[in-house]
């Protein structure tokens, strides 16, 4: 007989205040954030093994998350705000200082049974695990959300939802290490926080048109990993047949490829195009930005 699916129990949502008083106001938003293309909510989930070293239980260590995201949220006071838009077209934070929507949940089964959470699709619905405010409150008026999903064997999954109009990736991440900078004591975070958004151009806007047409199609969404051992495998391969050198990038972009290149080749179609995100961090940069993992979303 085969084993019940693994289920996640969550608690409502509860608001985590800021630990101190915070500026109100409202805080403009730059030209870029204003794009149709970054107005949407980013998911992510991070899996963390229970701690063999740790003598501290979940919950003490939830209780800690709790204290850190308060006491994060006070230099990082626009997190705890939401979304406005006073003026179509030009929203802004609202530094309400409301705070952050927390939940806590549990899993009926161990890390292990759901091997880490490594296979694709998960194991557990992403629902299940990515946090969510009330009914009565509007996803895309959050900033921030963050959910705790504890597991039988004490290890725990942090789901965490944020907006991308305040934040990109390195950015949320800069946030998260506050937190848990302020999670075990530290005084005040490694990175301080700046809000600068009025140094990005603000260009005069064209006048509309007609809507532009599209196609209708719909993405293929896989995820593949490409190792270390293959990448350099490949590099090495490259220098050998061509005494030339080719980058990560290089070799990632031809690993992707590989799908489109397998279609084409079975019957006659347009020229492919792959178009990535990618963040670029000048050097010297400081804090997590100069550690952070570089990632690239692949579109083919």
């Amino acid at each position: 007989m085969a084993a019940p699916a693994p289920t996640v129990a969550k608690s409502p949502p509860a608001l985590v205040p800021p630990a101190g008083p915070t500026p109100g106001g409202t805080l403009p938003l730059s030209s870029i954030d204003k794009t149709a293309a970054v107005r949407v909510m980013v998911d992510f989930i991070q899996v963390f093994q229970s701690p063999s070293s740790d003598s501290s239980s979940v919950d003490e260590q939830v209780a800690a998350m709790r204290q850190g995201f308060a006491r994060a949220l006070v230099p990082y006071y626009p997190v705890a705000g939401r979304i406005a838009e006073p003026t179509p077209g030009e929203p802004v934070v609202d530094c309400t200082g409301e705070g952050v929507w927390f939940v806590e949940a549990a899993a009926s089964c161990s890390l292990a049974d759901v091997n880490g959470l490594e296979d694709r699709p998960l194991a557990i619905p992403k629902a299940d695990l990515i946090p969510r405010p009330p009914a009565d409150h509007k996803l895309e008026d959050q900033i921030l959300l963050a959910q705790i999903t504890k597991f039988t064997c004490g290890g725990y999954a942090v789901g965490i939802c944020f907006s991308h109009l305040v934040f990109d990736g390195q950015g949320a991440a800069q946030f998260l290490t506050a937190v848990g900078e302020m999670a075990r004591g530290l005084p005040e975070p490694s990175v301080k926080p700046i809000w600068s958004r009025d140094a990005i151009p603000n260009p005069p806007k064209p006048p509309l048109g007609p809507p532009p047409s599209f196609t209708a199609f719909n993405f293929v969404k896989s995820t593949v990993e490409i190792s270390l051992d293959s990448i350099k495998r490949v590099k090495d391969q490259v220098a050998a047949e061509t005494a030339q050198r080719c980058s990560t990038f290089d070799v990632v972009t031809a690993w992707a490829s590989r799908p489109a290149r397998a279609t084409c080749s079975a019957a006659p179609c347009h020229r492919r195009k792959a178009t990535t995100a990618t963040a670029c961090t000048p050097a010297g940069s400081p804090g997590p930005a100069r550690t952070s993992r570089r990632r690239h979303w692949w579109r083919l």
